[in-house]
């Protein structure tokens, strides 16, 4: 089978500076890749944990695609893998009821990123929006989007700020013997 078209892998274990200590030699592994909410329409009315049995063989056959790919950037992990498991956008729908079992909010459309209703402001004075909806999806959405809200509360442009050059001359060179 031909490999996800993007897939983003990462390792959350390695961002809690006790786990060696609580799990030695174990590690935490997730891959996010894109997936057709109308690949699992047939079960759509079933219940979480109480599918047919094409429901699973859907999902093997992707968890499989997933972990080559996986296996194919990251050889090492190979044979080491104890255990996986899958959500579909059946699972997300479930625990998020989120209607297409999209994990990443509103849908990525033109239309979406034009939408007016989407920035920090509210019509209620001292409430601000912020995360991937009124910026762009995922973490660093999240984060465009908090800065936004940041500077929308605080009447600052934080975004023109960070984005300004610094002038040559503001940078010391002793500044440079710490790198």
């Amino acid at each position: 089978m031909s490999p996800f078209p993007v897939t983003y892998i990462s390792f959350p274990s390695a961002k809690d500076p006790t786990w060696e200590n609580k799990h030695p030699n174990r590690s935490t592994l997730q891959i996010i890749s894109l997936a057709n909410s109308n690949w699992f329409k047939n079960w759509e009315n079933s219940s979480w944990r109480k599918r047919e049995p094409g429901y699973l063989e859907i999902k093997d056959s992707i968890s499989d695609r997933l972990l080559n790919q996986l296996y194919s950037a990251f050889p090492v992990f190979k044979g080491k893998v104890d255990h996986f498991e899958l959500s579909t956008p059946l699972s997300t729908k479930h625990f998020s009821n989120y209607d297409q079992g999209e994990i990443y909010g509103l849908e990525h459309t033109p239309a979406q990123y034009l939408d007016p209703r989407l920035t920090p402001h509210t019509p209620i004075q001292g409430l601000y929006l912020s995360g991937q909806d009124i910026a762009s999806n995922g973490v660093a959405g999240a984060l465009v989007g908090g800065m936004l809200a940041a500077g929308s509360a605080s009447k600052m442009r934080w975004v023109s700020h960070l984005l300004k050059p610094k002038s040559r001359t503001s940078i010391q060179p002793s500044s440079y013997a710490d790198c």
